[in-house]
């Protein structure tokens, strides 16, 4: 058989972070190496998404990265909009939705800490009876600096999807590597919701995806940041790190 298709994409390259006033180089800034992974997950196979994500975030070590960032929704298999159209039912999510607290999520939180690296992918959270559409950035010490649940979905919203929730709010967090913020996906279409975590002092974005890679979004929801930012003296962009499971043909 032919493969027409090329499930995984690992691409590595420099990105500027704004250096803070203790810096010892004023008005240089750093560099790390950071590094999108981009792979196509299994629907409803948490234990062979982690794995190949396990796989790809040492590949992305071994490559120099201090910042590895997978798709939205790597390890339920971003199921959403299958439940939406009937094609499984809602209470499948149950089998992928997994708590802060999960062994899953340890596991990722232990490959941090023995990687050195920092971790940005999405799951599906369960808090209570809801499941949100989450990101989560996990330290090189292994800790849990910061999570976010999506704010504007590109498939609608009706209150009885329990298992597809709104984010509430949305805060920058520090890290090892600066002041970070999330959004997700369709959220970059919404300057608004760049604007949030920058006003909350946000250094750096990171946005995990799932099938868009259109440039358009990102201009229509960051490029207003350029204004933001240089208005806070902080020059004329934010860096941000994307990443998409779209398949490379």
């Amino acid at each position: 058989m032919r493969i027409k298709t090329l499930a995984i994409l690992l691409v590595l390259w420099a990105a500027n972070l704004w250096a803070d006033d203790t810096s010892d180089s004023p008005g240089k800034n750093p560099s790390i190496r950071v590094a999108a992974i981009s792979f196509i997950p299994q629907k409803f196979d948490i234990q062979g998404n982690a794995k190949r994500l396990e796989s790809l975030f040492c590949q992305a070590k071994r490559g120099g990265a201090l910042l590895a960032v997978a798709p939205e929704g790597a390890l339920d298999g971003y199921v959403v909009n299958e439940i939406i159209a009937g094609e499984f039912p809602s209470e499948r999510m149950h089998e992928v939705a997994v708590a802060m607290d999960a062994t899953i999520v340890g596991g990722f939180r232990d490959l941090a800490r023995q990687l050195d690296m920092c971790l940005v992918f999405g799951l599906a959270e369960q808090i209570g009876e809801d499941v949100f559409n989450c990101a989560v950035f996990i330290d090189r010490d292994g800790e849990l600096r910061g999570k976010y649940h999506k704010m504007q979905l590109a498939e609608g919203y009706h209150p009885s999807w329990w298992y597809n929730r709104l984010g509430q709010t949305s805060r920058a967090f520090d890290t090892s590597l600066g002041r970070c913020g999330i959004l997700i996906c369709n959220d970059r279409w919404n300057p608004q919701l760049a604007r949030i975590p920058a006003l909350d002092g946000a250094q750096f974005l990171v946005i995990p995806a799932y099938g868009s890679r259109s440039e358009s979004q990102d201009t229509a929801g960051l490029s207003p940041l350029h204004v933001l930012f240089s208005d806070r003296s902080l020059g004329n962009h934010m860096p941000k790190q994307r990443t998409s499971s779209t398949a490379v043909r």
